[in-house]
Protein backbone atom coordinates (compact mmCIF):
# COMPACT_ATOMS: atom_id res chain seq x y z
CA UNK A 1 0.00 0.00 0.00
CA UNK A 2 2.86 2.38 0.80
CA UNK A 3 4.42 1.80 -2.61
CA UNK A 4 1.07 2.60 -4.19
CA UNK A 5 0.96 5.92 -2.31
CA UNK A 6 4.42 6.82 -3.53
CA UNK A 7 3.41 5.98 -7.07
CA UNK A 8 0.64 8.56 -7.01
CA UNK A 9 2.55 11.27 -5.16
CA UNK A 10 1.22 10.54 -1.70
CA UNK A 11 4.62 9.82 -0.21
CA UNK A 12 6.70 12.26 1.79
CA UNK A 13 8.56 14.78 -0.33
CA UNK A 14 11.46 17.00 0.54
CA UNK A 15 10.62 20.69 0.85
CA UNK A 16 11.89 22.83 -2.03
CA UNK A 17 15.19 24.59 -1.32
CA UNK A 18 14.93 28.21 -0.28
CA UNK A 19 15.95 30.63 -2.98
CA UNK A 20 18.77 33.02 -2.26
CA UNK A 21 17.41 36.57 -2.77
CA UNK A 22 20.61 37.77 -4.43
CA UNK A 23 20.57 34.90 -6.93
CA UNK A 24 16.95 35.63 -7.73
CA UNK A 25 17.70 39.32 -8.25
CA UNK A 26 20.64 38.48 -10.52
CA UNK A 27 18.48 36.14 -12.59
CA UNK A 28 15.77 38.81 -12.91
CA UNK A 29 18.33 41.40 -14.01
CA UNK A 30 19.61 39.02 -16.67
CA UNK A 31 16.04 38.62 -17.88
CA UNK A 32 15.64 42.40 -17.89
CA UNK A 33 18.79 42.73 -20.01
CA UNK A 34 17.43 40.17 -22.46
CA UNK A 35 14.18 42.11 -22.71
CA UNK A 36 16.07 45.35 -23.40
CA UNK A 37 18.12 43.65 -26.14
CA UNK A 38 14.93 42.32 -27.72
CA UNK A 39 13.40 45.82 -27.63
CA UNK A 40 16.44 47.27 -29.43
CA UNK A 41 16.30 44.48 -32.01
CA UNK A 42 12.61 45.19 -32.67
CA UNK A 43 13.25 48.93 -32.95
CA UNK A 44 15.81 48.23 -35.69
CA UNK A 45 13.27 46.03 -37.46
CA UNK A 46 10.69 48.83 -37.22
CA UNK A 47 13.10 51.28 -38.85
CA UNK A 48 13.77 48.79 -41.65
CA UNK A 49 10.04 48.27 -42.23
CA UNK A 50 9.43 52.02 -42.40
CA UNK A 51 12.25 52.43 -44.90
CA UNK A 52 11.01 49.57 -47.00
CA UNK A 53 7.44 50.92 -46.88
CA UNK A 54 8.67 54.29 -48.14
CA UNK A 55 10.56 52.64 -50.98
CA UNK A 56 7.58 50.57 -52.01
CA UNK A 57 5.24 53.55 -51.80
CA UNK A 58 7.47 55.62 -54.10
CA UNK A 59 7.50 52.74 -56.60
CA UNK A 60 3.70 52.59 -56.52
CA UNK A 61 3.48 49.25 -54.72
CA UNK A 62 0.83 50.25 -52.23
CA UNK A 63 -0.01 46.69 -51.07
CA UNK A 64 3.60 45.93 -50.22
CA UNK A 65 3.91 49.20 -48.33
CA UNK A 66 0.77 48.44 -46.34
CA UNK A 67 2.14 44.98 -45.42
CA UNK A 68 5.34 46.62 -44.17
CA UNK A 69 3.35 49.03 -42.03
CA UNK A 70 1.29 46.17 -40.60
CA UNK A 71 4.49 44.37 -39.62
CA UNK A 72 5.72 47.62 -38.07
CA UNK A 73 2.54 47.83 -36.01
CA UNK A 74 2.99 44.21 -34.90
CA UNK A 75 6.56 44.94 -33.80
CA UNK A 76 5.38 48.00 -31.87
CA UNK A 77 2.81 45.85 -30.05
CA UNK A 78 5.57 43.38 -29.14
CA UNK A 79 7.69 46.23 -27.77
CA UNK A 80 4.79 47.40 -25.60
CA UNK A 81 4.37 43.88 -24.20
CA UNK A 82 8.09 43.70 -23.49
CA UNK A 83 8.00 47.04 -21.70
CA UNK A 84 5.14 45.81 -19.54
CA UNK A 85 7.09 42.67 -18.70
CA UNK A 86 10.14 44.81 -17.91
CA UNK A 87 8.13 46.95 -15.52
CA UNK A 88 6.82 43.82 -13.80
CA UNK A 89 10.35 42.47 -13.40
CA UNK A 90 11.58 45.79 -12.00
CA UNK A 91 8.74 45.71 -9.48
CA UNK A 92 9.67 42.17 -8.49
CA UNK A 93 13.31 43.17 -8.03
CA UNK A 94 12.28 46.09 -5.82
CA UNK A 95 10.02 43.96 -3.65
CA UNK A 96 12.70 41.27 -3.24
CA UNK A 97 15.28 43.91 -2.26
CA UNK A 98 12.91 45.37 0.33
CA UNK A 99 12.13 41.95 1.80
CA UNK A 100 15.80 40.97 1.84
CA UNK A 101 16.67 43.89 4.12
CA UNK A 102 13.88 43.29 6.61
Amino acid sequence: MASLMKLFGGGATAPPPKANPQQTIDKLRETLDTIEKREKFLEVKIQKEVGQAKQLATRGQKEGAVRCLKRKKMYEAQIEKLRGAGMTIETQISSIEVRAFF
